[in-house]
């Protein structure tokens, strides 16, 4: 096990890491545990960001089609760059639509891909003012100038923050026949 006083998922990933003496350039993944909906093709998706040998550091997003997400602060939307890096991560609608333009908008899946080097350095970073202003660990990385790679899934998760979402985990475990 662990330690207890780790104060995130990413504090625990970076001592099993040492634990497990891996090297510098394995790849480490990070499914959350209130994420139970995740399925193995979406582990493939995270996965295949690696495929650039730049990337150290990757996660997933899913096209919002649900209403009722755009609004919720419980599910995070991220907005991304042409070239799939994460460009903002929020708990607020991304991006404003000004003047009636309609744009794509797209929820953040907790699951994160890390070169184990780039892991051990952002786990010795310290919080910053976004991170603490949103509550999303992950724009640490934004903060301090480095790159996350999104890449986009076509599976629909429920992320489970509310009494409410575990209804709905229920529901598509019910339609998935689980």
């Amino acid at each position: 096990m662990t330690a207890s006083t780790h104060t995130c998922g990413t504090d625990r990933l970076a001592e099993c890491v040492n634990i497990l003496n891996l090297s510098d350039e394995d790849i480490v993944l990070n499914i959350q545990g209130d994420e139970p909906l995740i399925r193995p093709q979406m582990v493939l998706d995270l996965v295949s960001v690696f495929d650039d040998k730049n990337v150290y550091m990757g996660t997933l997003k899913k096209k919002i089609d649900i209403e009722e997400e755009l609004s919720n602060p419980n599910v995070v939307k991220v907005i991304t760059a042409l070239n799939g890096d994460a460009i903002y991560f929020s708990r607020y609608t991304l991006p404003y639509e000004r003047d009636g333009i309609k744009s794509p908008h797209y929820k953040h899946i907790g699951a994160y891909g890390y070169k184990t080097w780039f892991l051990l350095k952002y786990s010795k970073m310290q919080k910053t003012q976004l991170e603490q202003a949103e509550c999303l660990e992950q724009l640490r990385v934004l903060e301090y100038g480095y790159k996350i790679r999104v890449k986009e899934t076509k599976w629909q998760t429920v992320g489970v923050d509310t009494p409410e979402q575990i209804g709905q985990v229920e529901k598509e475990l019910e339609k998935a026949g689980l």
